[in-house]
């Protein structure tokens, strides 16, 4: 069984092409960034898991983002330039888009004893809108969000910084899934750990936080900052959409993503930081697959 899960799919490859586009945001030039995202989209093309039909919806999403980046003055065409991003980036992140052939690797089956079912794909989607916010909203003269962290210092401070909520946060969520019977204990090693901690930090935690917070709470802190409940406002509202998005799932798993994604928020303002923020979300989906039942128990 470990033998026909760890030979993944040529088509994995995609992803993972992906997964370094995302990547070299933080260490290589943009037109190097832009060159794999081409290299990515070619390959995909190639393997059947993307096709030409997906390419408007992501030109459209692009242009939308650079657009939104200028900071129009004209609050009309910003609004629906707005509309355009978030309407494209949505599609995008919750699969709906066409012309995308995720690469199933787990097929609802228990990851592990007493656990309820559990299907895993490698994303070739849900990568873009993550990577039009790393592009064009969080560049070190970008208005709209922080910027990347780029020295040792920089990602010292945002960890000191980010440390209090992360604890709080497993403290709080875990408790509460405890409580709650929705996870038991459960610590081990499944055969797919490595390819889960990979994907969920470069495509589930880094996309998920990057519309979220780099885009949607940057924003609201932008236009709410100057007053007293705006901080609240900017935290609590994309906690809810992100709960919401998880909808049909029962209530006490909504009810657990939205006071994880609250904390997400508290660590992004807090730090000042995209990445302690996918660090933290990261950190929870990981202890959470290693230490508990996944995604709950049975």
């Amino acid at each position: 069984m470990v033998n026909e899960v760890m030979q993944l799919p040529a088509q994995s490859v995609v992803p993972v092409l992906l997964m370094l586009t995302l990547a070299s945001c933080w260490c290589l030039p943009r037109y190097t960034t832009w060159l794999l995202a081409a290299v990515s989209f070619a390959v995909g093309y190639g393997l059947d898991v993307i096709s030409f039909e997906a390419l408007p919806l992501i030109l459209i999403m692009m242009v939308s983002a650079w657009r939104l980046s200028m900071v129009q003055t004209v609050w009309f065409r910003w609004l629906f330039t707005g509309f355009l991003f978030i309407a494209t980036a949505v599609l995008l992140e919750k699969h709906f888009a066409p012309g995308f052939h995720n690469v199933l690797v787990w097929d609802n089956q228990p990851v592990k004893p007493d656990s309820v079912p559990f299907t895993l794909y490698l994303n070739a989607d849900k990568p873009w809108p993550a990577l039009a916010v790393l592009l064009f909203f969080m560049g070190p003269k970008q208005p709209i969000a922080y910027s990347l962290l780029q020295t040792g210092r920089q990602w010292h401070q945002a960890a000191s910084l980010a440390l209090l909520p992360v604890i709080v946060m497993l403290t709080v969520v875990f408790g509460l899934a405890l409580g709650t019977g929705f996870v038991r204990c459960q610590p081990a090693w499944p055969e797919i750990s490595w390819l889960f901690l990979l994907n969920n930090l470069l495509i589930t935690s880094l996309a998920e936080a990057a519309l979220l917070r780099g885009f949607l709470q940057s924003m609201l802190i932008r236009h709410l900052g100057s007053y007293s409940w705006g901080a609240f406002i900017a935290i609590l509202l994309p906690a809810l959409i992100h709960s919401l998005a998880h909808y049909p799932a029962s209530f006490s798993y909504i009810a657990l993503v939205f006071i994880a994604s609250t904390f997400y928020g508290w660590i992004y303002q807090r730090s000042r930081s995209l990445e302690m923020a996918v660090f933290g979300q990261w950190l929870l989906n990981s202890c959470h697959f290693l230490l508990f039942s996944y995604p709950a128990a049975a």
